[in-house]
């Protein structure tokens, strides 16, 4: 699995490291920016989507395409949020701002594991959960 792991992650971080592209080129092409960025959330956030259908595929090759493209627009997603705050907030609050926000995320990504870690023996999963 090292090698379908290595291209998931590959993927994403070439995606993070180019999400901005996006909304960068719209912006170029005209839409103020306000609509760049959310063009670019609305295509991160579509791409997303299919990753329901990776586990219903029995080719690994394509479940791993699908989930480093999933992954990828994950972190575009991302890299899109992090920026379109420096975009609305004055430049003393931003920081504060993301930083409120990755406090939320952690919280909320704490509760959802132990929330599936009650969940998934009560509906006789036989998950390995660690």
């Amino acid at each position: 699995m090292a090698v379908p792991l290595l291209v998931i992650y590959t993927g994403a971080t070439v995606r993070r490291i180019s999400g901005g592209s996006i909304s960068s080129v719209l912006l170029k092409n005209g839409p103020s920016l306000n609509r760049s960025r959310k063009n670019a959330l609305f295509v991160s956030a579509l791409a997303v989507t299919p990753v329901v259908l990776a586990s219903l595929t029995s080719l690994l090759w394509l479940g791993v395409a699908v989930v480093t493209i999933a992954a990828g627009a994950h972190q575009g997603w991302s890299a899109n949020m992090y920026t379109l705050a420096s975009d609305m907030l004055p430049r003393a609050a931003v920081g504060s701002v993301v930083g409120f926000g990755s406090i939320a995320g952690t919280i909320g990504a704490l509760a959802v594991a132990k929330a599936v870690g009650y969940i998934l023996p009560f509906t006789g999963s036989n998950c390995w959960c660690f």
